[in-house]
């Protein structure tokens, strides 16, 4: 069969059409678990992570898991054993959500302190029980209290083991968001997010860095006017 110069060049142009999508197309075969591990020099201990199933993992250096919890983390959270009376193998993690993508984990009802087993031992569900809306990051401080980040709400605050709130920071900085969605396209907001708040002692900045420590009130709403 002869092929003209105008076939042939479809044929290519067919043939680079494919290779094109092949170069594009995501693995459907590759590597997990441990890929590389150099023993002698790599810092050796274990690592705590959270993944879309929901369940929280903790596994060894060659990967292998020793220990999982049945609780998404955003992200989860070690507890250190010397800010919790000692007690080993508790984490911070998300205990219940509403339904949403990846398990619910920005639709956040309440955090908690999970131990060793699973069992829950502390838990926060915000004011009133409406819901802890915790995103992106919660922290143990040394006194007991914990740090909580509203990451989607821009606001972070300090929560008892009571369950009260001692203190409340929202985010002023706004930035531009686009968003694309099947129904709307290129949809900008103003946001303020907050992707990490880190609780970071006095002692960690250089000497006569100044600080205040003014207390503030929460606005009575009840009685609160506006001249």
């Amino acid at each position: 069969m002869r092929v003209t110069g105008l076939a042939s060049s479809g044929f290519t142009f067919l043939f680079l059409i494919i290779v094109a999508f092949i170069a594009m197309a995501n693995p459907t075969v590759f590597p997990t678990g441990t890929t590389i591990y150099d023993p002698e020099r790599a810092w050796n201990g274990y690592v705590l992570f959270s993944a879309p199933t929901g369940n929280t993992h903790l596994i060894d250096m060659d990967g292998n898991e020793v220990n999982q919890w049945d609780r998404p983390g955003f992200p989860a959270e070690m507890l250190d054993p010397a800010l919790n009376d000692g007690k080993k193998g508790h984490i911070l993690v998300q205990i219940e959500n509403n339904e949403g993508m990846w398990g619910g984990i920005f639709n956040n009802v309440a955090i908690g302190e999970v131990d060793w087993e699973g069992q829950t031992v502390w838990s926060w569900r915000g004011e009133n029980e409406e819901g802890a809306d915790q995103s992106h990051d919660c922290t143990r401080l040394p006194n007991g209290s914990t740090l909580i980040n509203e990451g989607m709400n821009g606001r972070m605050f300090q929560v008892t083991p009571t369950g009260d709130i001692v203190w409340e920071y929202v985010n002023p900085h706004f930035g531009s968001q686009t968003y694309t969605s099947l129904n709307t396209e290129n949809r900008t907001v103003s946001t303020n997010w907050v992707f990490r708040a880190q609780p970071i002692p006095y002692d960690w900045v250089p000497e006569g860095t100044p600080r205040s420590e003014k207390g503030v009130a929460p606005i009575d709403i009840k009685n609160y006017r506006v001249q």
